[in-house]
């Protein structure tokens, strides 16, 4: 199974709004954050793989698979399948990020859960504070959002 980081945030905006973007619009993470992503594509137009490009070269390219998407608990789950950097330290690397409602906007409890692999590997603190910065440009993408 593994060892994981866990990571609670308030954020000013709706849950089905973050979670709609979560599920339905990571393409647009290159738009809104501009100096993290350079691309973000689905492998197959109607898979769940989907291919993340750094702007940074020295973080290459990610490909995980999305699923499941639990819409009724707005949660949704995402799995390193690939990715050259990341595999160097770590034999697997899952996200699941869920939304629930809160006075004034939603808390957004993220989980990331690795296996090392070697025992003295680091603990992928960096990841989660990549994390943690996507979510708080969904949170000002949600709230400008006019559409």
């Amino acid at each position: 199974m593994g060892d994981y980081i866990e990571l609670s945030e308030k954020l000013n905006c709706p849950a089905d709004g973050v979670f709609e973007f979560y599920s339905r619009q990571c393409y647009l993470f290159p738009t809104i954050m501009p100096t993290v992503f350079k691309e973000v594509k689905r492998i197959k137009p109607e898979g769940s793989e989907r291919n993340w490009t750094f702007v940074n070269a020295s973080c290459g390219s990610w490909m995980d698979t999305v699923g499941p998407i639990d819409t009724e608990n707005k949660s949704i789950k995402w799995t390193l399948l690939a990715g050259d950097v990341p595999l160097k330290s770590y034999k697997s690397l899952s996200v699941v990020h869920h939304f629930s409602i809160s006075e004034g906007g939603c808390v957004a409890k993220v989980v990331l859960t690795f296996e090392k692999k070697h025992d003295h590997g680091p603990v992928p603190i960096d990841y989660m504070k990549v994390l943690c910065d996507m979510l708080r440009a969904v949170e000002e993408y949600v709230q400008n959002d006019t559409h």
